[in-house]
């Protein structure tokens, strides 16, 4: 075993002895490999994450603005401030919807629309709740019961995609009890980060997660692997939060498959 200049376990391994064609994802190596270990899965790539910050601030999705601090009859172009994501700007904000008033943002209408509650995914919506946002991760979240506050969402969640069919199409579909190893698992400061990171910035910071999350009910124990080919490179996004992880004491390694005939 070696230790890569990314701080997280390399595992230079050579698996020749599944009943697999090439083509096959090595991502279930990986999973069947571990399976034989007493780990199964309980997620993939970026699914888990997106899961827990589903179920644990599914309210603080719905939140509606402080209409006496923000104009109703306002759009985004008269606060310049909200654009602050500029790199993804020419995507999610064009002339049409830069004069659409606020208030459409944050109604019904625009929720069976499949809108984009102030387009949440680029963080405008957290600029907006930021100190409604930090009070909850800062200072509810741990206190709170992940058991009870996920079920009580998993419902929430239900009830809102029977009325809303196109809307809330993402996350949520981990079931419960594989979250609950999940969130058990993380310490709260690098949990309160995740979801965070997630709120300032959805599209920037969702991706580069582990690719094989799985769980070992004997051992109640976590295992993160991030699977490449041999000669495969680690991207800048998956580095950050290999080291997040790894340096939070998680135990995240990096596996490399090599096929052999």
């Amino acid at each position: 075993m070696t230790v890569s200049s990314s701080k997280t376990h390399l595992f230079p391994v050579k698996i020749n002895s599944f009943p697999f064609k090439k083509y096959v994802g090595v991502e279930q190596l990986v999973f069947n490999y571990y399976y034989k270990k007493g780990y199964k899965k309980v997620g993939f790539e970026n699914e888990p994450i997106a899961d827990l910050f589903f179920h644990l601030c599914f309210e603080m999705f719905l939140l509606k603005p402080n209409w006496k601090k923000w104009d109703k009859n306002k759009s985004l172009k008269d606060y310049p401030k909200l654009l602050k994501f500029e790199p993804n700007r020419e995507v999610f904000f064009n002339n049409r919807t830069e004069n659409i008033p606020m208030k459409w943002w944050y109604s019904d209408i625009c929720f069976r629309a499949n809108g984009n509650p102030l387009f949440f995914p680029n963080g405008v919506h957290y600029q907006i709740h930021k100190e409604e946002i930090d009070h909850f991760i800062d200072d509810e979240l741990p206190n709170v019961n992940f058991s009870e506050i996920m079920k009580q969402n998993y419902l929430k969640v239900m009830k809102m995609r029977r009325r809303y069919t196109t809307f809330f199409i993402w996350g949520g579909k981990n079931s419960i009890e594989n979250m609950e190893n999940i969130v058990n698992s993380i310490p709260m400061k690098l949990l309160q980060y995740i979801l965070k990171e997630l709120f300032k910035n959805f599209h920037n910071n969702r991706s580069g997660f582990p690719d094989c999350w799985m769980w070992n009910e004997k051992k109640q124990h976590l295992k993160l692997v991030e699977v490449k080919r041999i000669n495969e490179q680690i991207g800048p996004h998956q580095a950050r939060w290999l080291n997040k992880f790894f340096k939070n004491g998680i135990d995240t390694s990096v596996m490399r498959i090599n096929f052999e005939n």
